[in-house]
């Protein structure tokens, strides 16, 4: 995005970046267009269907900018339809071969390329000139600064219709649906747009019940469109930034949980909060978690891990329409992530693959998966047997080199193995199912290649970044039942049987 178009001058040797249908070639002397259509009608003169000189070039103007004006006779004509004609061995009237003329005028055919005639850019809504800053779709698109934003004339076009909506404090169905059209294109770029949209809906249908009555605006509904003035001259990023943390939750009846980076969190639930619904309870631990590391998290880009679908959805959305409790719960994280520019990107990770966060939110130790012998021994024989067990523990570990979180254990080469930039032969990465998608951005500045054990559900919001880099695999961990331990309680781990596992060898480094 950062390099600069170049124009296209007359005496381009390649026409790059045509609209469909105007893809063509031409040599270094051909200057212009109009010896190029010349030489074209010399080798189409017995062709009585084409009338290619119909074609009007204009003088002195670069080939991308010609207009080209075809006549009904060759709608739909390409220079292959041409060659085919000619190569079909038609002989002239002194018994000589107009093939051989044909081969002869080839090259300025294959110069035509698969230019369709009657394709006619327009020259009011034609950008000649190369730029960065460009009005497309309604949205301008500023690719200096990495922004989009609504154009001048419709924001002044779209305030004029929220302070006419606040003077007349009035409105029936018919006008709610227009505002809210409005509104709902402004959603792409107004940064929070969509969040402040769903009181606007949530009154709209009441409205349904009298179409064509006038009502009151309601008050909440009032300062909704007070919030839009200040905001609709505010632009998005088009480009959001890399993922820098990570963030796992949880909530129980008990309490909840959370993890996040390397720095765990746990709370209980008031009194009035454990009547809550589960959904409000996952919510409102994620925004727990957010406001005790809020200043950790300024400016930064934060992945949201939980095992609640509606939960993510209302992050996701920006609220809803169904419940006003969770609705309030969706408010107030987004709006405590814009005061400390925090962005935020939801991602689902099933219940059975949650156990870190789960354990916290009961109080209870935290898991730790480890594969016996008898489940590494046949990876290893294809893989290759690791130096190193990056993600292990005194008592858990596949090989005698490993890294550990326990910083009292005086048997590991290092603690918490993010600190160090990778590079082995060929290590063993079985992490917590969180971590997996930390690990693939870590490998990015780690070298190597590595023996990756990751679970499989459906719709892996990760695994396009995991294929990038696979050498070899997957290899199904078979028998789980009898090969994967949890060591805090040396059983499987619950809802085992939804669980799967799998081996693959990557590579390190960065992905082209």
């Amino acid at each position: 995005m950062e390099e600069k178009a170049e124009e296209v001058g007359p005496t381009d040797s390649v026409i790059e970046d045509q609209p469909e249908g105007l893809e063509y070639t031409i040599d270094h002397q051909a200057g212009d267009l109009t010896s190029l259509y010349e030489a074209a009608a010399q080798s189409v003169d017995m062709c009585s269907d084409v009338n290619i000189m119909d074609v009007t070039p204009v003088e002195n103007t670069p080939v991308a900018m010609v207009e080209a004006q075809p006549s009904a006779s060759c709608k739909t004509t390409t220079v292959q339809q041409i060659q085919s004609k000619y190569n079909s061995g038609v002989t002239r009237d002194d018994g000589t071969d107009k093939a051989h003329d044909s081969r002869q005028n080839s090259g300025t055919c294959r110069q035509l390329g698969e230019l369709r005639l009657p394709y006619v850019p327009g020259s009011q809504k034609s950008i000649t000139t190369p730029g960065r800053k460009l009005e497309f779709l309604g949205i301008l698109w500023d690719l200096e600064q990495n922004l989009k934003s609504i154009p001048i004339k419709k924001q002044d076009r779209i305030l004029h219709l929220l302070q006419s909506y606040r003077q007349k404090k009035v409105w029936c169905l018919k006008q709610a649906q227009i505002l809210l059209g409005c509104l709902n294109f402004a959603c792409f770029v107004i940064p929070l747009g969509r969040l402040h949209c769903r009181l606007i809906q949530i009154h709209c249908r009441d409205l349904r019940r009298s179409p064509k009555s006038k009502m009151t605006i309601p008050q909440e509904v009032l300062q909704e469109l007070e919030w839009w003035e200040l905001a609709v001259r505010k632009a998005t990023p088009i480009h959001n930034p890399p993922i820098t943390d990570f963030l796992v939750t949880d909530a129980a009846s008990y309490g909840w949980g959370a993890i996040l980076n390397n720095t765990t969190m746990a709370g209980v639930w008031d009194h009035h909060q454990t009547s809550w619904h589960s959904n409000r309870k996952e919510l409102h631990a994620i925004y727990k978690a957010l406001t005790q590391r809020k200043n950790h998290l300024k400016n930064r880009s934060l992945l949201i891990q939980s095992d609640n679908r509606t939960a993510l959805s209302y992050l996701k959305n920006q609220g809803g329409t169904r419940s006003v409790a969770l609705l309030q719960e969706a408010r107030d994280i987004p709006h405590l992530a814009s005061v400390y520019n925090i962005h935020l990107v939801p991602q689902y990770l099933p219940g059975s693959l949650n156990g870190s966060a789960d354990r916290l939110s009961r109080n209870r130790p935290l898991p730790e998966w480890h594969l016996l012998r008898c489940a590494t021994q046949p990876v290893f024989r294809v893989f290759g047997h690791p130096q190193i067990d990056l993600f292990a523990s005194k008592n858990a570990h596949v090989v005698n080199r490993y890294c550990t979180m326990d910083f009292l254990d005086q048997q590991a080469e290092f603690c918490n193995a993010f600190t160090q930039e990778w590079n082995y032969r060929l290590g063993w990465l079985f992490p917590p199912p969180y971590l997996v998608p930390k690990i693939l951005i870590h490998l990015n500045k780690c070298q190597g290649q590595y023996i990756l054990i990751t679970p499989r559900w459906e719709r892996t919001f990760w695994m396009p970044d995991l294929k990038s880099r696979v050498l070899q695999g997957p290899i199904q961990i078979e028998k789980l039942k009898e090969t994967l331990v949890d060591t805090a309680t040396m059983r499987p781990p619950p809802k085992i049987d939804s669980i799967i596992l799998e081996a693959w060898l990557v590579q390190a480094g960065k992905i082209s």
